[in-house]
């Protein structure tokens, strides 16, 4: 099963190139290490969000594809938030029957939030909220901004955490602040509305009749 965006292969392309190019000057764009878990140590970047729901890492190739679907863990289910429709490439013919496949482009611009953000998180909950989709391995190229934007928005409205953890594990995942702070002040901005309590209705006292 799979499901795609619509973003084109030259667009893909143009736009990978320039954000690459942009991110060059991000030292948090430098490295990221492959996964400290055994079972899935060809995987960068991994992280456990929720076990048994949903996982976390960088763009997975062959090898890790096939470690993610025999591991402990036995993902079931791909959610590429990239922009280029790359991960069919890596699949052998038994990854294709076993897996599930989601593409939810998200574009992502330094210093600018885009449109495509919002389409592809909600497609991402929705998949992460059905089990029969579960567990998810949710990635980007280096599942560090777009992906951690994504599990931002699950710990913080399914899981109900403090953004002071969310915020945590963004930079613990190599999140890179200095080009895209949007995704931080929208992780607030969605615990903060999160977090207000609800507005106690406003009732008229009932009229006493007169004696």
């Amino acid at each position: 099963m799979r499901e795609c965006g619509r973003v084109t292969r030259p667009l893909g392309l143009i736009l990978a190139t320039l954000i690459l190019l942009g991110g060059a000057s991000c030292q948090c764009m430098t490295h990221i290490p492959y996964s400290d878990y055994p079972d899935v140590d060809q995987v960068k970047n991994f992280g456990v969000v929720k076990e048994g729901v949903l996982y976390r890492g960088a763009d997975p190739g062959a090898l890790a594809l096939n470690q993610l679907r025999t591991s402990k863990y036995k993902i079931k289910t791909i959610v590429n938030l990239n922009v280029l429709d790359d991960d069919l490439a890596s699949f052998d013919p038994i990854d294709a029957q076993s897996l599930k496949y989601f593409h939810f482009p998200i574009v992502l611009l330094p210093y600018e939030r885009g449109p495509s953000h919002d389409r592809a998180i909600k497609r991402f909950l929705e998949i992460v909220r059905d089990p029969k989709y579960q567990p998810v391995f949710v990635h980007d190229t280096r599942g560090a901004n777009r992906t951690g934007e994504a599990v931002g928005v699950f710990e913080i409205l399914d899981e109900h955490q403090p953004i002071e953890q969310v915020e945590s594990e963004l930079y613990e995942h190599h999140y890179c602040h200095a080009l895209y702070p949007y995704i931080k002040s929208h992780l607030r901005e969605l615990a903060g509305a999160s977090t207000e309590p609800a507005t106690e209705p406003v009732t008229e006292p009932a009229t006493q009749p007169a004696p």
